[in-house]
């Protein structure tokens, strides 16, 4: 008793530089694990607190309360005090594990003024620290739910890049086809054109011959003779079915589609294209100046008129008859 009041003596008289050099010293050699080793501990922990030096209050109550715990000490002041300071610094989680530790010595010391005192900052903590844990857990909500709409965009990305990788490379495949068909379209027209030179060099030697032999009027019969234009005609016709169904294979079926059910085109046996689909077949090139169709294919211009008129009059849609065939083939 009387080293107590030695230790708190000067304490109690406010000579607080007095007080706090003999405790120091005090500190520094007796055993901590004694109760004087916690009350002098304590009592240079409110030295500093009446000082302010927050870090040497807060190291001497621990300090305190690591002895009086050592000790099995029930009523601990310090770790209480420790508890409240910790609230006050915002450290909740820490000072509501302290103040409960706190609360359990004080119920099994039966210490009710020390059981009250914990328990109002322990409502004040608790209150705190259950805010904390909500606030905690709403921010757990909001960072889940963005984490499953950034993963629903993810998804709806992915879903989005796959369908256009599949587009581009569908379109990788119709360039790559469509590059094939004009080769082979080429080759067609270099065919076509050869073979037009060869007729050509063959009809000048037929006519060089001919006028040298004076005759002049089985040449002119010749010429005169629709047998002969038939056959150029029917050589056009043969190369240019081949090469444009090549490059629109489904022609003759996209066409029926836009027709009337009783007014399907039928093609004979051995047939390629008629004379109608040809006509559709320059309107779906782009070539729709009368004059060039009616040259190319050996018609009247009224011939083609008449063509454009009663094919557009068998229609299902006459309005849009012609936008219609410009669409076949599109992608």
């Amino acid at each position: 008793m009387h080293r107590d009041f030695g230790l708190t003596h000067y304490f109690r008289c406010r000579e607080y530089t007095k007080s706090r050099n003999l405790l120091t010293a005090l500190v520094a050699d007796i055993d901590p694990e004694t109760s004087a080793h916690a009350i002098a501990c304590h009592i240079l922990a409110s030295i500093a607190n009446a000082r302010g030096d927050r870090n040497e209050y807060l190291y001497y109550l621990a300090k305190s309360a690591m002895t009086d715990l050592r000790r099995a000490t029930m009523e601990v002041v310090s770790l209480q005090e420790l508890g409240g300071v910790l609230f006050e610094m915002g450290q909740s989680g820490r000072a509501h594990d302290y103040l409960m530790a706190a609360m359990k010595n004080a119920v099994e010391s039966r210490a009710s003024v020390r059981m009250m005192q914990t328990t109002e900052l322990l409502n004040v903590v608790e209150s705190d620290h259950l805010a904390q844990i909500e606030r905690w857990r709403m921010s757990t909500n909001v960072i889940m739910a963005i984490l499953v709409l950034t993963l629903l965009a993810l998804v709806v990305t992915i879903f989005y890049l796959r369908r256009q990788l599949k587009r581009v490379q569908a379109l990788r495949a119709s360039l790559q086809e469509a590059g094939r068909t004009k080769d082979v379209y080429l080759s067609r027209f270099m065919a076509l054109s050869s073979i037009y030179m060869d007729k050509l060099k063959q009809f000048c030697k037929l006519a060089n011959r001919k006028i040298t032999a004076g005759q002049t009027d089985e040449l002119l019969k010749m010429v005169k003779s629709p047998k002969f234009i038939d056959e150029q005609s029917r050589e056009f016709y043969s190369v240019f079915d081949d090469a444009f169904l090549h490059l629109y294979p489904d022609f003759v079926e996209e066409i029926n589609s836009l027709l009337r059910s009783d007014q399907q085109i039928v093609l004979a046996e051995g047939e390629l294209m008629n004379s109608d689909l040809r006509i559709l077949a320059f309107m779906r090139l782009g070539i729709d100046d009368a004059n060039r169709v009616a040259q190319i294919l050996n018609f009247s211009v009224n011939t083609v008129y008449a063509y454009r008129n009663r094919l557009r009059n068998r229609a299902i849609n006459r309005e849009s008859f012609e936008a219609d065939i410009l669409r076949i083939g599109n992608l």
